[in-house]
């Protein structure tokens, strides 16, 4: 009930009322009005009712009790129009000293992440620029290479020399 005003929830009482009166006037079930409408029960209920706490924002209220009110043959449009959908909302009387604010002691670690990245990264770029580094870079790239080859040299070469000494007549 905090997000609505006093004028809407004794509008609302007066509202449910009436569709309530008028409803039992035509012998209507709260079933039937459900069924017609396409609300819950339990929102027709608490329209009913007046529990505005159980009711969704007031411009949705606003369409319950027009979708109602025509059900009723009542003039639905004009029914929601006597319902306000003004909010004088809690939530905006918040003051800046409420909010919440970053520590200064979270500030300095961004700093000191910021410059550790930028430290790592200045490191990365010196150390592939250096020839020293390319030279090892280079050296572990045509080892690597090399024992790949002679790896793939060895297996093909041993299966398929048994294979040849038949076909040249070689012992």
């Amino acid at each position: 009930m905090s997000d609505f005003n006093l004028e809407q929830v004794e509008q609302l009482k007066q509202i449910g009322a009436h569709l309530r009166q008028f409803r039992q006037k035509q012998s209507i079930s709260i079933k039937e009005i459900a069924t017609k409408t396409l609300i819950r029960m339990t929102l027709l209920t608490a329209l009913e009712e007046g529990k505005i706490d159980q009711l969704p924002e007031p411009v949705i209220i606003r369409g319950f009790i027009q979708r109602y009110g025509d059900t009723l043959g009542l003039d639905g449009a004009a029914l929601a129009k006597t319902f306000p959908t003004n909010i004088v909302s809690v939530k905006s009387s918040i003051s800046e000293r409420e909010l919440p604010t970053l520590p200064s002691s979270a500030i300095y670690l961004y700093i000191l992440y910021i410059l550790v990245l930028t430290t790592a990264t200045c490191g990365l770029f010196f150390l592939n620029r250096s020839p020293t580094a390319q030279a090892f870079l280079l050296k572990q790239i045509s080892l690597v290479a090399l024992s790949e080859k002679t790896v793939a040299m060895s297996v093909p070469y041993s299966s398929s020399l048994s294979n040849c000494k038949g076909a040249t007549g070689v012992n």
